[in-house]
């Protein structure tokens, strides 16, 4: 089987971060979470690591939730390497627009809203389907940001490699002055 490498940066995907490894696609429209009733945070790719930094204790069990609206197109150009039950949802993932993100406000920590800070959380428009989204563990996603190394997921079926690349300044935090950096 072929493998596929596409490379993104970091700073232009939307992440959030669950407990769960199972989405429910319809519950992902920018309306609430059913499990917590509150909205889901979405925050720019480098920006997770940022929100980290300052509440790692509550996440550090949990998935970051990986959006790439362009995603799906990527899976389009091979649809005929699918299996017939992926291609038909593929299809229907396709007449889906892609998502779009309203920025909200900058955050700090909880509701105090400032733009004194280098975390931003955005509003999903739209919808997510399945391929335009992939998870990876916390502490995955923070052992490859500290070891400089670009973060890496194989996408099944098609064997897509996913490569999210960083720079020391996607980790900048404005409140603090300084490169941050998470310590597990």
């Amino acid at each position: 089987m072929t493998t596929y490498d596409i490379d993104f940066d970091l700073r232009n995907v939307y992440a959030f971060i669950s407990p769960h490894t199972t989405l429910d696609f319809d519950t992902l429209d920018g309306d609430v979470n059913e499990l917590t009733q509150y909205p889901i945070s979405f925050f720019s790719g480098n920006s997770v690591y940022l929100y980290l930094y300052k509440h790692l204790n509550k996440y550090r069990n949990q998935y970051i939730y990986i959006v790439i609206p362009t995603l799906k197109y990527f899976f389009a150009e091979h649809i005929d390497e699918l299996p017939i039950e992926n291609q038909k949802e593929l299809h229907d993932a396709l007449t889906t627009p892609p998502p779009k993100f309203e920025l909200l406000n900058n955050i700090t920590t909880g509701n105090n809203i400032t733009t004194n800070t280098s975390i931003q959380q955005y509003k999903l428009n739209g919808q997510i389907t399945p391929y335009e989204v992939f998870y990876m563990p916390v502490k995955d996603v923070i052992q490859d940001i500290n070891n400089k190394i670009p973060l890496s997921v194989i996408l099944d079926p098609l064997n897509v490699q996913v490569n999210l690349d960083h720079h020391p300044s996607d980790f900048f935090d404005v409140e603090y002055n300084r490169l941050i950096t998470v310590n597990l």
